[in-house]
């Protein structure tokens, strides 16, 4: 067990300590996957390694519900099986057989290059993907309801039942990939013509819940969005908090802008992109004693959590390793640093943290899929002269269906909106 359990170890790019305890515990779980046969002994394994105060995080997240966002951080898919046909992006990889050595490999697995929309996400080029050994599918117990996908040396193929007898494997329900995915009779292939291989379970919406943090805005809440005179398309997006009009960083010239507020009729729940599980756990909270306060109306200030990282300048400064900031993008003679949140969702859709397709597929279908019908982002900030300015947190609706019975327009006026009513 020894040979293929990673320690704890922090990485310099890490924000918080739950990426080395994570990064840690997904060696563990595979090593109770395959070497441990009598359960109860996981949490006597556990406290051997980890501190006891973490054995019910472990539990909840790895051996339950085998958290999404977590084990395809650890499991990407290269770009090699992309694209998807429909059903797997409302899967996600919960293993990867690929010939390492050990139970996981720093760095990426490649194929090919990458011909996607990517962003630079701030991370280690040592950060570990899981890489079970080939011959470990041979014992693996494979979950009800799976796909797997499958490189050799000269095809690509997905299965939704698998027969093993001794060292072959017989793909049923089989599809074989040129560009695309086609349906194909079923496959035999012999274990040491597998080159890499995934295991996919289906992603629900409790296990979206489980990887970011659900809210509520409440009924009578403002939300304003900042237009120009060229702008007729139906609004989608909205702010909480005026603070700094992003269409207008950057540009000087003859736009007109008009704020435009409106109202919510009645109470709202949202998918809060910007508070993730690895910034919202017991190894990273109890940390932080901080309340969050709602300061949109200074007569009435109240504790509410969706204002976890949408403080004063001041206080934001204490709360980036609990608030998923990541992205670096140059910005003029500027830094701009996105918050990551919208990149984790699309991570659960095409199962790799570097690329996204906007042309073929979207993050808000896969919200929609699961009846989520709102989600809330932090934009980040910029960085200028080592100062930090923080932007607003953007409310936004995946169905514009819903928009007419959830907002009501209640006025417009000429003017950039932080302007207006910033607080």
């Amino acid at each position: 067990m020894n040979n293929y359990f990673l320690k704890p170890i922090k990485y310099k790019n890490d924000e918080n300590n739950s990426f080395q305890y994570f990064r840690s515990f997904i060696t563990f779980y595979y090593c109770l996957l395959f070497f441990n046969k009598k359960s109860n002994d996981a949490k006597k394994l556990f406290t051997q390694l980890y501190p006891e105060k973490y054995y019910n995080l472990f539990y909840k997240q790895f051996i339950i519900s085998q958290n999404p966002l977590i084990f395809t951080y650890f499991n990407n898919i290269p770009s090699i099986f992309y694209p998807y046909f429909e059903e797997l992006y409302y899967y996600y990889p919960i293993i990867t057989f690929y010939n390492s050595g050990k139970f996981y490999k720093k760095g990426f697995i490649h194929f090919s290059k990458l011909n996607y929309y990517q962003e630079n996400v701030k991370i280690s080029k040592k950060e570990i993907q899981i890489s079970i050994p080939i011959n470990f599918i041979l014992k693996y117990k494979f979950p009800q309801n799976y796909y797997i996908l499958i490189k050799t040396n000269s095809n690509i193929y997905s299965s939704s039942n698998v027969i093993i007898n001794k060292d072959t494997i017989t793909l049923n329900n089989c599809k074989i990939k040129s560009k695309i995915y086609k349906n194909t009779s079923n496959v035999n292939l012999n274990i040491n013509e597998i080159q890499l291989a995934y295991v996919l379970i289906p992603i629900t919406k409790e296990k979206i819940l489980d990887s970011f943090q659900e809210n509520i805005i409440k009924k009578d809440s403002w939300l304003y969005y900042v237009k120009s005179n060229y702008d007729k398309r139906k609004q989608m997006f909205y702010t909480l908090y005026p603070k700094i009009n992003m269409l207008n960083l950057g540009f000087e010239g003859n736009t007109k802008w008009y704020c435009v507020r409106n109202k919510l009729v009645k109470d709202l729940k949202v998918l809060n992109l910007t508070v993730d599980i690895f910034y919202n756990n017991e190894i990273v909270n109890r940390y932080y004693n901080n309340k969050f306060m709602d300061y949109r109306n200074n007569n009435n200030i109240l504790e509410d959590d969706i204002f976890r990282c949408i403080q004063n300048d001041d206080e934001m400064k204490k709360r980036k390793d609990i608030c998923n900031y990541n992205i670096m993008l140059p910005y003029g003679n500027r830094t701009f640093v996105k918050n990551k949140g919208k990149k984790m969702i699309n991570l659960l859709a095409y199962k790799n943290l570097f690329f996204a397709d906007y042309r073929n597929y979207y993050y808000a279908f896969l919200l929609e899929k699961f009846d989520i019908n709102a989600f809330v982002y932090h934009y980040g900030y910029i960085l200028e002269k080592n100062k930090e300015k923080f932007f607003d947190m953007e409310l936004g609706f995946v169905n514009e269906k819903i928009l007419d019975e959830y907002v009501k327009k209640i006025d417009e006026v000429d003017g950039d909106c932080p302007i207006l009513y910033k607080k």
